[in-house]
């Protein structure tokens, strides 16, 4: 039976009617559109979230309201019950930024979350989390050069191997064709992992091409991480891009390095009703590979919302694991966007090690087939201060698992941003 707790209706409520409140006052002017900027850098502060709303000359802020319902359906293949969970969230999200004086400026990011979650053997009740997920300063030094320290968001070009909230600081610096980073820094929230990160980067209106290394010491474990990625662009033709990554010292399965490659090439069709394109992507991690605990795995591709790059249901990471991707996307306006996308997974060698993903059961070591899964991802912006997004996915595990059960998903979220 699917429910909502009156404590989670009595927030959203609130939230609802905190929303009605502020929706009067008065918006920042639209500043003059300036130059697109293509560099990537892990952390830029200049590319933290638009304020639209001023206080006074120095400070300006926004925020979102927002509700989401997750549905899982046997998310662990080890158990021999249907397991059944439903998540409903409700959101407040606040960004406020001050220029302090020409060469300083704050940002803070904070969002308040209120959660209430069912499963099959038991409802775990309402509980509410306040999470700081941005509080940082930044300073503008000589020569281009841009320091930072506190909490920042942190998430390497395309988001392939971190996105994730982290404290330390961090020194950047850019000019019209190059750019070039480095931080020390600890994992905000989860592992309390502790990091040193370098990379130098190069880029133009139609390609993209960089390097950077991660020193990770994360539960009395050491690993070095090593990327090279290269990425062209053509909002009408599509792009290519490729991103080759290896880890040494304590890498996964007791091995002491591993490596990994990620293929994607997308064709658009801009000439054609509703702007399909088509996606088509090889990714593969050897027994030793494994991303660093920052990893993400989410990215966009000129829709309107992000996704799972390697699935939406089974979302797993690359070790010892090759994943093949075909997807269709349809773009009939800027304000709407889907994608229908299928993915076929098999691990690089057998193994009674189970993959690192979501979904979570025993293999049996007798077959490589993982398993497939197909899933559709969109989202609506009806007006630029509402978002709806939603995605569903099929996983069907293959003859690697001792119990092949199928695997649901069901996502969907509204946000109202003010």
């Amino acid at each position: 039976m699917v429910f909502v707790t009156n404590r989670l209706k009595l927030v959203t409520y609130a939230l609802s009617v905190g929303l009605l409140s502020v929706l009067a006052l008065p918006e920042q002017a639209l500043a003059k559109k300036k130059p697109r900027d293509h560099s990537h850098l892990a952390f830029d502060a200049d590319k933290r979230k638009k304020t639209k709303s001023s206080i006074g000359q120095r400070l300006s802020y926004s925020g979102s309201i927002g509700l989401s319902r997750l549905d899982e359906h046997n998310q662990k293949l080890n158990d021999g019950v249907d397991d059944r969970s439903l998540q409903i969230i409700g959101t407040l999200s606040f960004a406020f930024k001050a220029q302090i004086s020409e060469k300083i400026r704050g940002f803070a990011h904070v969002e308040l979350s209120q959660t209430d979650k069912t499963t099959h053997r038991q409802n775990y009740g309402s509980y509410s989390r306040v999470k700081i997920k941005e509080a940082h300063l930044s300073f503008g030094l000589a020569d281009k050069h841009t320091l930072s320290f506190g909490r920042m968001r942190f998430a390497e070009p395309r988001r392939w191997g971190m996105d994730a909230s982290v404290d330390g600081i961090h020194l950047g610096w850019k000019d019209d064709k190059t750019a070039w980073e480095t931080a020390l820094f600890r994992d905000a929230f989860d592992g309390r992992g502790t990091y040193a990160f370098l990379h130098a980067q190069r880029f133009s209106e139609r390609s993209t091409s960089g390097t950077y290394a991660l020193f990770e010491s994360y539960r009395e474990q050491q690993r070095l991480h090593v990327a090279g990625y290269f990425a062209t662009r053509d909002k009408k033709r599509g792009g290519f891009n490729l991103y080759a990554a290896g880890v040494f010292g304590d890498a996964a399965n007791q091995r002491p390095f591993g490596f990994a490659i990620d293929a994607n090439l997308v064709s658009r069709f801009s000439d054609v009703r509703w702007k399909p394109q088509l996606v088509l992507g090889l990714a593969a991690g050897s027994p030793g590979y494994m991303q660093p605990d920052l990893n993400s795995n989410k990215a966009r591709d000129g829709g309107q919302t992000q996704f799972h790059r390697f699935g939406t249901v089974f979302q797993p990471d690359l070790s010892n694991l090759l994943v093949a991707t075909a997807a269709v996307g349809l773009r009939p306006s800027r304000s709407f966007s889907v994608d229908l996308r299928a993915h076929a997974y098999a691990q690089m060698q057998k193994s009674t090690v189970a993959p690192v993903a979501r979904v979570q059961g025993m293999t049996t070591g007798a077959s490589r087939h993982v398993g497939h899964e197909v899933s559709i991802v969109g989202a609506w912006r009806p007006n630029k201060s509402t978002k709806v997004e939603f995605s569903a996915g099929v996983f069907k595990p293959g003859r690697a698992y001792s119990d092949r059960s199928t695997v649901k998903r069901l996502y969907l979220r509204m946000t109202k941003y003010f």
